[in-house]
């Protein structure tokens, strides 16, 4: 998937970064939280949307 040049550092906080990102726009709630699981959000926007149905 990654070229073989790239360090593995820069991967990982480049992937750490990414989940910073995404949790500071899911509190200011511009993202929606979803499930660790299945990916599917935790809680529907509008009416008829999938959302999660695993047990936590």
């Amino acid at each position: 998937m990654f070229p073989r040049d790239v360090p593995l550092a820069l991967v990982l906080v480049s992937m750490a970064w990414m989940t910073v990102a995404r949790a500071v726009l899911v509190f200011a709630q511009k993202l929606p939280p979803t499930c660790r699981n299945c990916g599917l959000k935790l809680e529907r926007r509008y009416l008829g949307e999938s959302v999660c149905n695993c047990h936590h």
